[in-house]
């Protein structure tokens, strides 16, 4: 069975890159290449805070010290999913209300629903890798 920190090292891995790219894509979205609006997109403010919050977990995951990290690292990192779930939820609203563009609501509520999950995930797998308890359950998709 894989150690609650390594599974929380691959997750913050996997989120690392995810957000990397669509940083990138609101950069470009922001700059108005190929069509861009030109207009500033939050998710290069949301999604860089990801990759703020991913870089440091990663970094302290990588010292051995991970176990004393502290309640306000852990919220903060939380906060960071949940504030790319929010800029997805008002997307959602400016997809339905202001572009009436039914598709690209649907699209920003399905991925404002998989960063709360992201969320979740990541909060409990904090506190489980720092022994802070509220264990996983078995439906862990990290689990080997």
């Amino acid at each position: 069975m894989m150690e609650a920190t390594q599974k929380l090292r691959i997750f913050f891995i996997a989120i690392f890159g995810w957000s990397l790219f669509f940083w990138a894509w609101a950069l470009k979205n922001t700059i108005g290449m190929d069509g861009g609006s030109g207009e500033f997109d939050l998710g290069v403010l949301s999604f860089g805070t990801v990759l703020v919050s991913s870089s440091y977990m990663l970094g302290i995951i990588a010292s051995g010290n991970f176990a004393p990290a502290s309640k306000l690292l852990k919220h903060a990192t939380t906060c960071s999913h949940v504030f790319v779930a929010l800029n997805y939820l008002l997307g959602s609203y400016i997809g339905f209300t202001v572009l009436e563009r039914p598709g690209f609501g649907l699209y920003c509520v399905a991925f404002s629903g998989l960063w709360l999950g992201i969320a979740y995930y990541g909060y409990s797998s904090m506190n489980v890798a720092s022994g802070g308890g509220g264990s996983l359950s078995e439906h862990d998709p990290l689990s080997g």
